[in-house]
C-alpha cells in the first residue's frame, strides 16, 4: 500500500489539489486521504474513489519474472 500511497500523493500534487480538496470531492475525511497516502490499508471502494478523482486507474497484471 505504501507504493500506491506515494503514487496517489504524487498525482494529487501534480494536479495542484490539496488533501482537503480530494477529501471533499470523494466525500471522505482529510484523515482518510492522509492515511491512504501514508500507505495504510483502505477498502477497495475508498481507493477506487480517490483514483477516479485523480484520473488514475488500478490495473492487475501478471508479474514480470526475470529471465523469461
Amino acid at each position: 500500500m505504501e507504493r500506491i500511497g506515494n503514487i496517489i500523493r504524487q498525482k494529487r500534487k501534480s494536479l495542484g489539489l490539496s488533501m482537503e480538496k480530494v477529501a471533499q470531492k470523494t466525500d471522505m475525511t482529510y484523515k482518510t486521504v492522509l492515511a491512504i497516502e501514508q500507505g495504510k490499508s483502505a477498502t477497495m471502494t475508498t481507493l477506487f474513489s480517490i483514483l477516479d478523482v485523480l484520473g488514475l486507474e488500478f490495473i492487475i497484471k501478471d508479474k514480470e519474472v526475470e529471465g523469461s
